[in-house]
């Protein structure tokens, strides 16, 4: 599979999971990005945008806060060298909004 194909596959697994997010389903059912996919920065803007801003889809802050947990959880076990992974831009985005 081509970088190409593997970046097409995981763009169709966000919006599943934006998707499945919107239905409101059970955080623990949900299959999340994979974890080189979310330390992307362009991917934690893409993912604040489509589900965490405020502006563009429905509050549902306590259901929100469970899958962001989740996230973060999976963000912070992806990263190999803090140095070169840690990007806080979607909890920054999501605090500053």
């Amino acid at each position: 599979m081509s970088h190409e194909q593997q970046l097409q596959g995981n763009q169709l697994q966000l919006e599943i999971f934006r998707r499945k997010y919107l239905q409101m389903l059970d955080p623990d059912e949900i299959a999340y990005p994979m974890e080189w996919f979310i330390k992307l920065p362009e991917i934690q803007k893409w993912i604040y945008e489509n589900m965490f801003n405020r502006k563009n889809v429905p509050n549902y802050l306590p259901y929100a806060f469970r899958i962001l947990k989740k996230l973060l959880f999976i963000l912070e076990a992806a990263i190999e060298d803090p140095e070169e992974d840690v990007s806080f831009s979607l909890l920054f985005d999501i605090i500053m909004a």
